[in-house]
């Protein structure tokens, strides 16, 4: 006679229940496996794997067209100096080049730049 508390099951729930509730305890000698097993693992050689000899040939060609290009955009020091101006710039030569005037102006809009006591005590002709 079923029991009139529990609630009625379906046939496939029924079923799940009594196959119990799906953990089952290993074998008694599975740990004694499992530890030889990870010991056997441990010994065994670990797999290398070699990059093919073609990857190799073509990172040196990226590599040697890399220091090439660095070394072809690169101006030459002679070349360099053949193409600069040859002009000699020197402090004394562009101020020669200037008028008084010009400097005097340029003081004068600039005053509060230079130290008063300095700009006082330089004569007009220096």
């Amino acid at each position: 006679m079923p029991d009139h508390n529990e609630p009625r099951l379906s046939e496939h729930l029924s079923n799940l229940r009594a196959r119990g509730d799906g953990f089952r305890a290993p074998a008694p000698d599975y740990l004694d496996a499992l530890a030889d097993r990870a010991l056997s693992a441990g010994k065994r050689q670990a797999p290398v794997r070699m990059i093919r000899q073609r990857w190799w040939a073509a990172a040196a060609a990226i590599a040697l067209l890399l220091v090439g290009t660095v070394f072809w955009l690169r101006p030459l020091p002679e070349a360099a100096m053949a193409a600069g101006p040859s002009v000699d710039y020197n402090s004394e030569a562009l101020l020669a080049e200037l008028e008084a005037e010009d400097i005097n102006a340029y003081i004068s809009d600039q005053l509060e730049d230079f130290e008063t006591e300095l700009y006082a005590t330089v004569s007009a002709n220096e």
